[in-house]
């Protein structure tokens, strides 16, 4: 914790020994006049505050806080919450099998995972969480969320659900046990008349060469005429998963471009000319609980 004091003793010195140089810049004095503000209003927290707060969960705290009021997308990771990102790319995990984010304070369903006590107990994507065991969901984080709603395999948990239907807002209550939640990102079926069926629930890291074993199985049994790519309730997750699983459709051209506020931040990714599957009709099934990595498949797919 001393380190942590005396970087704040060192940029409160050096916010002022470089304040008068700044005078000609007025975007570096509003900086100046941030940064020590902050510390000043740390200093009273510490100093002053009711219950005593070390310096480490005060931090946590700020910087929290300026992710949070950036876009509902941008987190601060702890290493716990490290962890339980990796069981979730990873593919196995306890609770209740929803993809979920934070919509004005409020869970809110990107998609029941398939075959998770959230699919089987009828919860959908946009269903909107207000309690859990009775307790009231408010102004809470992702972070917090995942707590919640994660507990010992086995115990119940009681989620009152609040779902639109016909423009009108109804109030459910659902009872559901938590479970090891095992997400197979990949299934095939072969359908009628030669056509494919494939469905990616998720994009974790092994999506990719799942899919390209997936089709392998599907070619084996029959001559592929024409494929279905079920993307619908798939909430997204790795980007490099997505970019693999467009590689293996289509034999050339880009597939994705990043961008950042500078030019040096883009990139962008093609096409490597490994395509198992590029001449055959591909239809492509998406709806509301189909984002990010999701939408990017959709989108290239559908530019090429």
């Amino acid at each position: 914790m001393k380190t942590i004091k005396t970087i704040l003793s060192f940029l409160l010195s050096t916010s002022l020994s470089f304040f008068c140089q700044a005078n000609e810049h007025p975007r570096d004095v509003e900086s100046l006049e941030a940064l020590r503000a902050f510390i000043e209003v740390y200093e009273h927290i510490k100093g002053e505050y009711v219950e005593k707060i070390d310096d480490q969960t005060l931090l946590n705290h700020a910087i929290n806080g300026m992710l949070t009021k950036l876009d509902p997308h941008s987190d601060y990771l702890e290493p716990r919450d490290v962890s339980s990102l990796r069981d979730s790319t990873t593919g196995s995990f306890g609770g209740i099998g929803i993809e979920m984010d934070i919509v004005d304070g409020l869970i809110r369903v990107i998609a029941p995972i398939d075959d998770s006590p959230a699919a089987r107990a009828g919860i959908l994507a946009k269903d909107i969480i207000t309690h859990v065991n009775n307790e009231t969901i408010r102004d809470v984080n992702l972070k917090k969320a995942i707590e919640t709603l994660r507990g010992p395999i086995g115990s119940e948990v009681q989620l009152n659900i609040l779902r639109k239907v016909d423009g009108k807002a109804e109030e459910l209550t659902i009872s559901l046990e938590r479970a090891v939640i095992r997400v197979t990102s990949v299934k095939q079926e072969i359908l009628p008349h030669g056509i494919g069926y494939l469905r990616i629930s998720q994009f974790q890291n092994r999506t990719g060469s799942d899919l390209v074993k997936a089709i392998s199985k599907l070619q084996s049994q029959e001559k592929l005429k024409s494929l279905i790519l079920d993307l619908r309730n798939n909430p997204g997750g790795v980007l490099s998963a997505a970019i693999e699983v467009v590689d293996a459709f289509i034999s050339e051209g880009l597939i994705v471009t990043i961008k950042g506020r500078d030019e040096f931040l883009e990139s962008k990714y093609e096409a490597t000319n490994t395509a198992i599957l590029s001449q055959e009709p591909i239809v492509i099934l998406i709806n509301g609980g189909s984002a990010s990595a999701s939408e990017i498949v959709a989108g290239a797919l559908k530019d090429h």
